[in-house]
């Protein structure tokens, strides 16, 4: 007499292959709807980013430092604040600078021929 669960080709190895094969189906379709929510969630940033909310007056540039190593980062000194760039820029003293609010809430520092660069710390508390 043989037992039908411990033979090749018995129920119960059927049925667990069977598991198997669905748990697999189930989490490649679960890894699929991640990766599309993450473009997509990517795509609309980026979209809202091009869209200016909100521009301020930064006040006139009196110094820019650079800061080099792994990435290079701008300090820039204005007559009534300071921001702290993402990127290096260049910057002529006295010039009027702009802060300007993206619809993603980024801020990004603006000179007068509108060349922005992005702020490190860029979420606005309200």
């Amino acid at each position: 007499m043989t037992d039908k669960t411990t033979s090749p080709t018995g129920g119960v190895d059927r049925m667990q292959r069977n598991l198997l094969v669905t748990m697999l189906v189930l989490m490649c379709i679960g890894f699929l709807i991640l990766i599309t929510v993450v473009s997509l969630a990517y795509l609309w940033s980026a979209g809202q980013e091009r869209v200016v909310k909100e521009v301020r007056s930064a006040g006139r540039v009196l110094s820019v430092s650079q800061t080099s190593g792994t990435w290079i980062r701008s300090l820039v000194e204005t007559d009534t604040v300071y921001f702290s760039l993402v990127d290096a820029v260049s910057l002529n003293k006295q010039e009027q600078v702009t802060l300007e609010v993206r619809g993603n809430r980024s801020r990004h520092l603006c000179d007068s021929e509108r060349s922005c660069t992005r702020l490190i710390s860029s979420s606005i508390r309200e």
